[in-house]
């Protein structure tokens, strides 16, 4: 394999990778504060041969508008921000009070993961810890206490992801994507 860098998709296509996404309404794997409004998702990557399923979530903020089910209370609002249908919520919309009655009214609704944010954000997880010895070590890189229980459960968490990730792409993929592919942010 080359040591040329690549994007994310470019990578994509040459391993074959595809993904099958499920919206969920919670993950189990975290009990964060901001998880509590965030988009849940479960997310199988799978070549043909193996397949591996993480959890992926996106702030409320990464919504789009539909233009549908607007609250009377709210359309001035929309009208003013200037919000257009397949708008992504952001920030123009999202600090508003009544924002939290749009949502409930589907008026803005939730916008599944690609493939490559997924693999991106598990390629700069793994980076993290394929790079460090051990979890005092990823923890100082971190910015955790070598004594948080919270920040050791991450830490495995990502690992065994790291793992995960190298069964299904094996050893050389796996290598590659650590190394050579260029992550979106």
């Amino acid at each position: 394999m080359s040591d040329e860098t690549m994007s994310m998709v470019e990578f994509i296509a040459l391993v074959g990778l595809n993904m099958k996404v499920t919206q969920v309404p919670t993950r189990p794997d975290s009990d964060d504060e901001w998880t509590k409004n965030a988009d849940h998702f479960l997310c199988t990557l799978n070549t043909s041969k193996r397949q591996m399923s993480v959890y992926y979530s996106k702030g409320e903020g990464l919504r789009t508008f539909t233009g549908k089910n607007i609250p009377w209370h709210l359309r001035a609002e929309i009208i003013k921000a200037g919000v257009k249908v397949g708008d992504s919520l952001g920030n123009r919309f999202a600090r508003r009070t009544s924002y939290e009655d749009a949502i409930r009214k589907d008026c803005f609704v939730p916008i599944a993961p690609t493939l490559s944010e997924v693999l991106s954000s598990l390629t700069m997880d793994v980076q993290g810890v394929v790079g460090t010895l051990d979890y005092d070590e990823w923890a100082a890189d971190y910015g955790y206490d070598v004594d948080s229980r919270k920040g050791e459960k991450i830490y495995r968490g990502i690992r065994r992801q790291a793992s995960k990730l190298k069964a299904l792409l094996g050893a050389s993929f796996f290598h590659t994507l650590i190394t050579n592919v260029e992550v979106e942010s």
